[in-house]
Formats: structure tokens, sequence, C-alpha cells
């Protein structure tokens, strides 16, 4: 693993998000909250990957892994990527829909996240221009 296959994992984390921040907009919350999700999983990917070990298994438990690298500065990404990987199994296969403000959260914590990747692996990708462009003009 390297230093640049995290920043691919962050890079599409960020893709991830933004897409959802726009399908949000439009008002498609069920997309979105799927985008927010698999947001929140690539940018723990990305810190799985700048500690050089991916994590290949059961989403439930990625959390738990995360966590391991640093329990003191990760382990609140690990919360909030407990609370996206929770919500997955019911947002892509259950009947059941997730409301506008469920997925507003989703997206602020997938936000988190991405943030935490960010610092986490010391990248030069500018998130902020990124996810919000219309700020940076």
């Amino acid at each position: 693993m390297t230093i640049r296959s995290a920043e691919t994992m962050l890079d599409k984390a960020i893709d991830l998000l933004a897409g959802a921040i726009t399908l949000h907009e439009d008002g498609n919350d069920h997309a979105a909250l799927l985008l927010a999700i698999h947001s929140g999983i690539n940018s723990a990917d990305a810190i799985n990957e700048f500690y050089g070990e991916r994590f290949s298994g059961e989403h439930r438990k990625a959390p738990d892994h995360l966590r391991r690298w640093d329990p003191e500065r990760l382990s609140n990404a690990a919360r909030w990527l407990r609370k996206l990987v929770d919500m997955k199994a019911t947002v892509a296969y259950r009947e059941k829909r997730f409301t506008a403000r469920n997925t507003a959260d989703a997206i602020a914590t997938a936000d988190r996240l991405d943030l935490i990747a960010h610092a986490q692996i010391e990248s030069p990708i500018d998130i902020e221009t990124r996810l919000r462009p219309d700020d940076h003009r």
C-alpha cells in the first residue's frame, strides 16, 4: 500500500460525497444516502491504505479495524463509520425509506470522515473546493 493508493481512495470518497450533496439538493435522498454511506466507507479505506493494510471484510467490522490504528485519534471516525455502516443494508436492501433529514445527517457524517481521512493521510487534495466549488469563486 502507498500514500498514492490512500489518496486514490480519498479521491473516490470526495467524489461520492460531492454526488451525495448534489443528489440531496435535487431531492433524490435515497441515492444521496447510498453515496454518503459509500463515501464514509471509502474514507475509512483511505486511512487503512495509509497504514498499509487494506480492510477486506464485512463492513460491520470496519469501524473496529479502523480504530485499532490510532484509538485516540480515530475513535470518533470509527463511531461515525459505524453509524453509516449500520444504515447500509437497510438503505440498499430493505423497503424502509429514510428521510431527507437522515440523508443530511449521513452527508455531514461522511464529510467528517473525509476530513479525518484527509488529515490522517496528510493529503494535498483541496476538499473544500471539490465539495463546495460555489463557495470558492
